[in-house]
């Protein structure tokens, strides 16, 4: 039987009014365990969707890793048991150098990542003022 690790996550909405009175509404994923998750934040739901899928061959056994996967300052490659998250950022030559890595369990991530697809569909871009969302406190 597979350990399910606990975390504390959970997703936000926010909204920025510009100086000249533009609304941006951002949604954002926090942990405090994997900060990094944050940098996925700007993954749509249809990438999502293909993550879940991938995800879930990767643990099934289907494939045997998948990635990298992510975001420009976020990087994943998942195998069956582990994620590994590397964050990169821009060195003062404008190149991407590496900065800091964590490992987190596979399962735990698909979880967040199937949690992220139900906030961003129940969730659209527009029309909200700001809150916060918690379903995993």
């Amino acid at each position: 039987m597979t350990k399910i690790e606990s975390i504390r996550y959970g997703f936000e909405i926010s909204v920025l009014i510009t100086a000249d009175g533009d609304k941006r509404i951002y949604h954002n994923i926090w942990s405090k365990e994997y900060p990094m998750l944050s940098h996925l934040s700007t993954l749509k739901a249809e990438a999502v969707r293909q993550i879940i899928g991938s995800l879930e061959n990767v643990i099934a056994g289907h494939l045997e890793e998948y990635g990298p996967w992510g975001e420009d300052f976020c990087r994943v490659r998942s195998t069956k048991e582990t994620s590994h998250l590397e964050y990169y950022d821009y060195s003062d030559d404008n190149h991407w150098i590496s900065g800091l890595t964590t490992d987190m369990p596979t399962l735990t991530l698909l979880l967040i990542m199937r949690d992220w697809l139900t906030f961003l569909t129940t969730n659209p871009r527009h029309g909200y003022a700001s809150n916060v969302i918690t379903p995993n406190v």
